[in-house]
């Protein structure tokens, strides 16, 4: 989405501050492929002819396809959430629980944690018995029950004073909109926005791009409450695909674009070609179908 917003401000940046002509050429620009089938890490060569003041390359794989460009909503499918985990020290066990909120109030305070409403998720597999050495991945499960309103998932850490109080690391969370076609990523464990909320003890959760961690305590500790939320989230939400800008409007002309495909299948590659002036802009879209095999 961000290389998208990019082009467009190039592109009115440079109809803005070109030439003197009254109307925007339509771009006489076109591509050709130098061969449609190829292996996965071959690189396939675009060649163009013509001119175009900007050139983006879609490559037709997730996250860059042009039929994407656009969307902002999913249907059709579920959304599914899988996560990893490990634990170790300690002699509570049920230290760690899942849970859901669809009324929770956005103030990320124990007040408000308290105030909401929460559903545990219990079909979710978390460790008993960990050596803080490996993940357990807690399985695929479907998030279906949330669609159609923003959620918040949170871990919630509890343990009693008296015994030495377990050691939790979140190593993923993905979540994912699953369709007949494909899948569209929702979020992950870095995009979930997590904050931490410390009810009772002296420890609580630590936030980083890689993991959740909540450390153990001795037995001499107090009893530690502690929760880990994630910002609100909506399920069927997508993030529109993104476009590679190739060609800037202050470079040269292209003659050609390489591009090799680490997955087998079959992909609409699509090149857009602009022009602009004063504002105005006139653009075209040239398609080519590339089978890639293993």
């Amino acid at each position: 989405m961000k290389y998208n917003k990019l082009i467009t401000m190039i592109v009115i940046a440079w109809g803005l501050a070109t030439g003197c002509n009254d109307d925007v050429e339509t771009p006489s620009f076109n591509v050709t492929a130098d061969q449609t089938t190829v292996s996965v890490g071959d690189s396939v060569t675009f060649s163009f002819s013509g001119y175009a003041d900007i050139i983006a390359f879609y490559g037709g794989e997730e996250g860059n396809n042009y039929e994407n460009k656009d969307r902002v909503s999913l249907s059709g499918g579920v959304p599914e959430l899988t996560f990893e985990s490990m634990g170790a020290y300690g002699s509570f066990n049920n230290t760690l629980s899942f849970w859901a909120s669809t009324d929770f109030s956005g103030t990320y305070d124990s007040t408000s944690v308290a105030d909401a409403t929460w559903t545990e998720l219990t079909d979710f597999v978390i460790p008993e018995n960990s050596d803080f050495s490996n993940y357990t991945s807690s399985g695929t499960h479907s998030l279906e029950q949330f669609v159609g309103n923003p959620v918040v998932f949170a871990f919630k850490y509890q343990a009693e004073t008296g015994a030495t109080q377990r050691k939790w690391q979140i190593g993923s969370f993905d979540i994912n909109y699953v369709q007949d076609e494909g899948s569209a990523a929702v979020t992950d464990l870095s995009g979930a926005d997590w904050t931490a909320v410390d009810m009772t003890g002296s420890k609580s959760w630590t936030v980083s791009s890689t993991y959740l961690l909540h450390n153990s305590s001795s037995s001499t500790e107090a009893s530690n409450l502690d929760w880990i939320i994630t910002d609100f989230l909506i399920l069927d939400q997508a993030t529109p695909d993104y476009a590679v800008p190739i060609k800037g409007a202050d470079e040269l002309a292209l003659d050609d674009y390489k591009y090799a495909f680490s997955t087998a299948g079959t992909y609409n590659v699509v090149f857009v070609g602009t022009n602009g002036y004063k504002g105005d802009t006139e653009t075209v879209v040239r398609t080519l179908q590339i089978t890639v095999t293993e």
